[in-house]
């Protein structure tokens, strides 16, 4: 039931192209981050003009952010591929379904170890609001 050699090359495949559907999303919102500060520079606005921008300019940001991070991700998975390590929780050392591995292919964690952590991450969410 391991991942065969096919489905590690599509693996691979699948992850390169979303690295670089980031990237060029990365580089979009860089693009628009930095003609926002071009156009707020150039004109003057009233307060709601420039509240506007600067929402503009947070989003762009946050997307910006949002998407290092799944870059990372991505790059990680990639490494863990090259070092055979690709497949294998970080957590048990078991195998990560081929099949979630094809929704998420830069996932970290079989599901029963992820669902452990989403659990102790929980009951820590209700403890911290109970004090």
């Amino acid at each position: 039931m391991g991942l065969e050699k096919l489905d590690i090359n599509n693996l691979r495949f699948m992850l390169e192209k979303a690295k670089e559907e980031i990237l060029k999303k990365q580089h979009k919102n860089l693009r628009n981050i930095a003609e926002e500060n071009d156009h707020l520079n150039r004109q003057v606005f009233d307060e709601g003009e420039l509240a506007e921008a600067n929402v503009r300019l947070e989003i762009n940001a946050s997307l910006t952010e949002d998407s290092s991070l799944l870059l990372k991700k991505i790059q990680a998975a990639l490494k863990r591929i090259k070092m055979r390590t690709y497949g294998r929780c970080i957590d048990c050392r078991g195998e990560i379904h081929p099949q979630r591995l094809l929704v998420v292919p830069w996932e970290l964690q079989c599901v029963e170890c992820k669902n452990s952590e989403e659990t102790a991450l929980g009951s820590e969410s209700k403890k911290s609001k109970v004090l």
